[in-house]
């Protein structure tokens, strides 16, 4: 927590670095290329992965919320920016997973359990195989011209998405902007 103890600089830059900068670097490197393939016909799609904790963060993991907000927020601008080209070929897809029982995180489940009030309070991470399965079937759900969904949730994430579009959509559209 950040009031807790003295702030640890480093850990702050490489769970940005990690989480937001890498994933704008990579983007931003290859979506011209993707770009060009697609206005020659080449249908392409770019995926970048937020997280549920974008649209719901939690006080015990502030720089990741931050972060992965940081990645939706980015995913949209890009989409507005592909509008402005015309091109109707590429997707700009945000995977939104919720919180999944990964190796990434098993070192610190007994952590997160605390601070959701003991394992008895705690929200439990989704099976890896499950969340996979249901990312498969939601990213086989296309939009209505056939292309890819805008946003590929599960669980939480698939909630946040749908409270965001319910909420901002419509504000967007009013004022011309695709998001």
């Amino acid at each position: 927590m950040l009031f807790q103890q003295p702030p640890n600089n480093a850990e702050v830059i490489s769970e940005i670095t990690t989480n937001l900068t890498a994933p704008t670097l990579v983007a931003q490197s290859f979506a011209p290329h993707l770009l060009k393939l697609a206005q020659s016909g080449t249908k392409t799609n770019l995926f970048l992965t937020s997280s549920s904790l974008a649209y719901f963060p939690i006080a015990f993991y502030p720089t990741y919320c931050a972060a992965k907000a940081g990645i939706a927020a980015f995913t949209k601008i890009l989409r507005m920016q592909l509008g402005y080209t015309g091109c109707k070929d590429m997707n700009v897809v945000e995977v939104v997973p919720p919180y999944v029982d990964t190796a990434l995180n098993a070192h610190t489940r007994d952590q997160t359990d605390a601070m959701q009030g003991g394992k008895d309070k705690v929200l439990p991470p989704m099976p890896l195989d499950e969340y996979i399965g249901k990312f498969f079937v939601s990213l086989e759900e296309t939009e209505e011209d056939g292309s890819l969904k805008k946003e590929i949730g599960v669980g939480f994430g698939e909630q946040g998405v749908e409270v965001w579009r319910n909420a901002f959509q419509k504000l967007y559209e009013g004022i011309g902007i695709t998001v």
